[in-house]
């Protein structure tokens, strides 16, 4: 059975709430890491979340464009 449009868009915004929250986390621990090798690969695991957020948001506002009734 195929998952309703409403299970559909819970779970993608699920998954923009988890990738901003790992954001917020990696963004966190940057703050709090003052050796700079630790930094560099904190800046780009902030960087890799950065890019997921961006797309899980981007998924999620696709779906909801294809949820809305045309115009006219």
């Amino acid at each position: 059975m195929e998952p309703t449009r409403e299970e559909i868009l819970a779970r993608l915004a699920k998954d923009v709430f988890n990738k901003r929250q790992h954001l917020l986390q990696v963004g966190q621990a940057s703050i709090q890491q003052l050796d700079s090798d630790a930094a560099l690969v904190l800046e780009a695991e902030y960087r890799a979340a950065e890019l997921e957020y961006g797309q899980a948001k981007a998924a999620f506002a696709r779906a909801m464009k294809v949820d809305k009734p045309a115009a006219g």
